[in-house]
């Protein structure tokens, strides 16, 4: 994937499976189908070498695919096909009663052989069960001899291998599992889960457009690293669902010679440098509005991020011992009532920490009349949103300035706190679960951006565009995370002004510092280390 840095990220278009099949459809009635199979067998089988590679040979390796009846399966018996002349041993576990005749038939003629079960001594097994086409609950068909093939020692054991005493198993390696298309089972148009098979892929090898249903909800978790392979459709692919910004752990970097992962229409985001004439005013004001007695750390946590993110002035308005407290560890911090911040003020972080007394909700109200007036950016977090009165969750009471960053429990509570007092439904009930449907019906209602944070966060502006931010960093859910991000899109929004790409920057800026001192994802670190790793990862 085309590199990220802190001043610039590459935006990925992203499609519904829906919209990927309807665009294939002409290109299926023309008789380019066989076509397109080929290309996404190519890309498929470019991928498996790539990973045999890695893993230190490809004469000889072990590939074992898991085949379905639909096309899929078909595109992964064309790949076997490929990676035979390339001296790999191909096996195929036909999963299906049915299978595409055509490719079976010329995996057979070849010489390919089909097995019974999954033999435990593979180095990669292609998962192509079952493609975008998926769309409903179903059983999963059990596979013989997939859990003993995914046991780290299956690979040993299925040789006779013996260990001598003080040696290491040099066959202890599970087999990578990488998805044709899409991992089984998983749909493509929500990332829900409708079939589960138990397997998490390493990659996925998607063809045509990153489907929406792989980088978000469960989708996003199983289908790993993904690649695109361009096999023709852009010119029938409509208006994009959303846009994919990834933010690569350290185990995901390309190798210098690897083209870009995906392959479909891309924008980016960039951030607006600093220049030589400018002065900390130019550089962004934001006010902190945030801590308590009752949670002190919350104030220093939100302050910090927007001083290692780089605001020209922070300033901070919070009970005074807490203030105290902040403005002893952060000289540089300026402690001063709301009513003066504002004055300066190009962006406001409310919300972490506070109590819900009546004079937050005041706190709250003038700040949004000042944001509404033209004053500057509301970054509205945790108990900030659930400050908001019945008069401002009505239909568009917010504006475009003002971002609401909830998870999906406070996104829970102010939805249903919308229909109670207003007697409206905001979502249907066709959203369902949908991270996406969800933001951007909450966006479009409010009139604020809404960024909804999660394992995949989404970034919905009220008019309907979405970026989904898609990172591994577990160690994120921690206490007091949420509390340096509000920092960190207060900062950005007060630099520039551009609402939607400023938050999306920020939850990628976020997740950045998260690998900058956790590569490995084990989660040891607290909130207050990822000031740190911003640091690190701004510089």
């Amino acid at each position: 994937m085309p590199p990220q840095s802190a001043q610039c990220v590459h935006l990925t278009e992203v499609f519904t499976g829906t919209q990927v099949r309807d665009a294939e459809r002409p290109l299926v009635e023309a008789g380019h189908g066989p076509a397109l199979m080929q290309q996404a067998a190519s890309g498929l089988a470019a991928q498996v070498l790539r990973s045999l590679r890695q893993r230190g040979r490809i004469y000889g390796a072990g590939v074992t695919a898991l085949v379905g009846s639909g096309n899929n399966g078909a595109d992964a018996l064309y790949a076997l096909l490929r990676l035979r002349r390339r001296g790999v041993r191909t096996r195929a576990v036909l999963v299906s009663e049915r299978c595409h005749e055509a490719a079976l038939t010329a995996y057979r003629e070849a010489g390919g052989r089909t097995l019974p079960r999954v033999p435990g001594h593979q180095d990669v097994i292609i998962d192509a069960v079952l493609g975008t086409g998926a769309s409903r609950r179903a059983e999963p068909m059990p596979i013989p001899g997939l859990g003993e093939a995914l046991r780290p020692d299956a690979r040993h054991e299925a040789r006779g291998g013996i260990q001598r005493p003080g040696t290491q198993r040099p066959e202890t390696q599970r087999p990578e599992i990488i998805a044709c298309d899409i991992p089984s089972g998983v749909s493509a148009d929500t990332g829900e889960v409708l079939s589960d098979y138990g397997l998490t892929a390493d990659r996925t090898v998607t063809f045509g457009a990153v489907k929406l249903g792989l980088v978000v909800g469960a989708g996003a978790v199983l289908s790993g690293q993904i690649h695109c392979v361009d096999i023709g459709l852009g010119p029938h692919l409509p208006q994009a669902s959303a846009r994919l910004l990834e933010t690569p752990s350290a185990g995901d970097r390309a190798e210098p010679d690897e083209a870009p992962s995906t392959t479909s229409g891309a924008s980016s985001i960039e951030l607006r440098e600093l220049s030589g004439q400018d002065h900390k005013y130019a550089r962004g004001v934001v006010h902190v509005v945030a801590g308590s007695t009752q949670y002190p750390g919350a104030a220093q946590l939100s302050v910090a991020a927007a001083v290692g993110t780089g605001a020209g002035m922070v300033t901070v308005d919070s009970e005074a011992q807490v203030s105290a407290r902040v403005t002893a560890v952060h000289p540089e911090v300026v402690a001063l009532p709301t009513d003066q911040a504002l004055r300066r003020a190009d962006a406001v972080a409310l919300g972490p920490g506070l109590t819900g007394e009546a004079a937050d909700e005041e706190t709250l109200e003038s700040v949004l009349a000042w944001s509404q007036s033209g004053g500057g950016i509301l970054v509205l977090d945790a108990s900030g949103i659930g400050l908001l009165s019945p008069e401002r969750l009505r239909s568009g009471a917010l504006t475009p300035n003002v971002v609401l960053t909830p998870h999906a429990g406070e996104l829970h509570r102010l939805v249903s706190r919308i229909d109670e007092v207003h007697g409206t439904r905001v979502l249907r009930e066709e959203d369902g679960d949908s991270p996406v449907a969800s933001a951007r019906a909450v966006a479009a209602h409010l009139g604020a951006v809404v960024l909804l944070k999660g394992a995949s966060t989404v970034i919905a502006e009220p008019h309907g565009s979405v970026i989904v931010h898609r990172c591994r960093a577990p160690g994120l859910a921690t206490a007091g995370s949420g509390d340096v991000l509000t920092g960190v899109i207060g900062a950005l929004a007060a630099h520039d002004g551009r609402v939607g790409d400023m938050a999306a920057l920020g939850s990628h800026i976020h997740a950045a510092a998260a690998h900058q001192i956790d590569p490995r994802g084990a989660g040891a670190f607290g909130a207050a280390d990822l000031v740190a790793g911003i640091r690190r990862y701004r510089s």
